[in-house]
C-alpha cells in the first residue's frame, strides 16, 4: 500500500492510496464522512486519533 499527494492538476493537494499488489487505479484517502483528505486535513485526523490514543 502507498500514498501518494498529488502535486498538480484539478485535484492538487488530495491525497491518494493504492495498493501496488493489486495494480488498482489511485483511490482517494478520505475520512469517515467520506470527504477527500488533504495533507492539512489528513494531518489533523491522525494527530487527533493518536492524541485520544495516548490520552487513554
Amino acid at each position: 500500500m502507498t500514498t501518494w499527494l498529488i502535486l498538480i492538476g484539478p485535484h492538487r493537494g488530495e491525497l491518494r492510496h493504492r495498493d501496488c499488489g493489486t495494480n488498482p487505479p489511485f483511490e482517494p484517502h478520505c475520512d469517515a464522512a467520506g470527504n477527500r483528505h488533504n495533507l492539512r486535513s489528513w494531518y489533523l485526523d491522525w494527530l487527533e486519533r493518536n492524541e485520544a490514543e495516548v490520552a487513554m
